[in-house]
């Protein structure tokens, strides 16, 4: 199984983000929902990291690996931060709803994170 672990700010834009694992819907190389999530994902990654720079460490170890850790978001690129956000994680989302024995997204605020609430 796929899990994807997202963190938002108060503002709903994304600031980290780790997914890690295997779908096991199809053959290894031919997984429609592996190849889903690393579309999705490594899309995103791509995005942020080119708007973000430095302000944005991206890590993919192991095949099956990836996280993401957005550093400090600008005040004026929170709205395209948004949007990014929203577009990943409604696509997770969709696929979590279409495969459930395949992948679970968590989404927790940034609060919750380090309060541990």
């Amino acid at each position: 199984m796929i899990t994807a672990r997202a963190v938002v700010d108060d503002r709903s834009c994304l600031v980290y983000l780790d997914v890690s694992g295997h779908a096991g819907y199809g053959e290894k190389g031919y997984d429609i929902v592996c190849s889903a999530v690393t579309v999705l994902s490594r899309t995103a990654g791509r995005i942020l990291i080119s708007r973000f720079n430095k302000n944005c460490t991206f890590e993919s170890g192991e095949r099956g690996s990836f996280k993401l850790n957005v550093l400090k978001i600008d005040e004026g690129k929170r709205e395209w931060t948004e949007g990014i956000t929203e577009f990943l994680l409604n696509g997770l989302s969709d696929l979590e709803r279409e495969y459930p024995a395949c992948i679970k997204l968590e989404i927790i605020s940034n609060e919750e994170m380090i309060h541990g609430s």
